[in-house]
């Protein structure tokens, strides 16, 4: 029997054994009982909305606590959610797991998708399940809690900043700021270097009496 000084450096290991299994589980699911995910329009009620639905439920409640979540900040996070279908590259920086529909995600070269931020790839209306794709552009950047819903695209170096949501249908050129709900262009900040103080010159009568030097 191992005692505890033997046993301690296997501790590790010992947690990461079943988080892989049970991680890999669910992806052969999702790929079993989904496939790829694809643009489409399903009724509420359908079995592909109780099948993906379920899928979803796995994947957060076992996949992102036991695996997924300990990755963030770690070079391996992009390697899970690629076994998944999301079309990310291994130089961006996601802080987040609310993405479902993985297949429809992509995120190019050195993104930074902040905590909580949500792919929003689907969406409900008139109890009809809709979903379509989600496109971050390389070197993009999206702010905490932000939502960014389907058919969108974000080009290379565009910014979107706290608390904000991204319209279905909207492309945010390049290099452009966007904040709030629904977006705003953020106005450019002016260059330290451009900025030259101010001098205020005060001329004697505008000095009160008790302030004068006595002469």
């Amino acid at each position: 029997m191992l005692g505890p000084g033997l046993l301690l450096p296997l501790l590790p290991f010992i947690y990461l054994a079943p988080a892989l299994i049970s991680t890999i589980i669910v992806v052969a699911l999702k790929w079993l009982f989904i496939g790829r995910y694809r643009p489409c329009i399903e009724p509420l009620w359908s079995h592909f909305v109780r099948r993906t639905e379920f899928i979803t439920a796995l994947y957060e409640n076992i996949a992102v606590p036991l695996l997924i979540g300990p990755l963030f900040g770690t070079p391996f996070l992009w390697m899970v959610l690629r076994l998944f279908g999301v079309k990310i590259t291994k130089n961006a920086l996601p802080l987040t797991t609310y993405m479902t529909e993985f297949d429809l995600v992509e995120v190019g070269a050195k993104c930074a998708l902040n905590s909580g931020v949500s792919l929003q790839t689907h969406l409900f209306e008139d109890r009809v399940m809709k979903m379509s794709h989600v496109h971050v552009g390389p070197a993009s950047t999206i702010g905490q809690r932000s939502v960014v819903l389907y058919d969108n695209e974000m080009e290379t170096g565009a910014q979107l900043g706290n608390l904000s949501l991204l319209m279905t249908g909207e492309v945010f050129t390049e290099g452009s700021k966007w904040e709030g709900s629904s977006t705003q262009s953020m106005p450019k900040m002016m260059p330290m270097s451009k900025i030259k103080p101010i001098l205020f010159r005060m001329k004697d009568e505008d000095i009160s009496p008790r302030f004068q030097s006595w002469e």
